[in-house]
């Protein structure tokens, strides 16, 4: 309730639950049907808190894909992802627009590969 009264108005056109999750797996989000503490919540491989340049990589999905059937044993467990790849530390102020929130090398020694070059001009 709070989500859809508080957030959702805020950020999204959208005024109803239902349509704010149609929209999330119009994107390609993900439900969780693992038990625990996020059962039910949605995620996506490029939606990630720390890495925002991912986004780029987010695209809708094409329509009448039809409902997948969930694979349990095959979603991500955050819990533990955190524990195994904690997030790096800020190296400089995200401020959006192309810049990106960690230095070029310190992504590439992280294992996440360097970020484009911007153009030459």
């Amino acid at each position: 309730d709070l989500l859809i009264r508080e957030v959702v108005p805020k950020y999204f056109v959208q005024s109803k639950y239902e349509s704010f999750t149609r929209q999330l797996i119009g994107w390609g989000f993900k439900r969780l049907h693992q038990s625990g503490n996020d059962t039910n919540a949605y995620y996506h491989e490029c939606f990630l808190r720390g890495l925002p340049y991912l986004t780029v990589l987010m695209k809708r999905v094409p329509p009448n894909q039809g409902k997948l059937l969930p694979y349990v044993e095959g979603e991500p467990n955050f819990y533990e992802i955190d524990k195994q790849f904690p997030l790096p530390p800020p190296m400089m102020p995200y401020h959006g627009h192309g810049q990106y929130p960690y230095s070029p090398s310190h992504m590439a020694s992280a294992g996440y590969g360097a970020p484009p070059e911007p153009p030459a001009g």
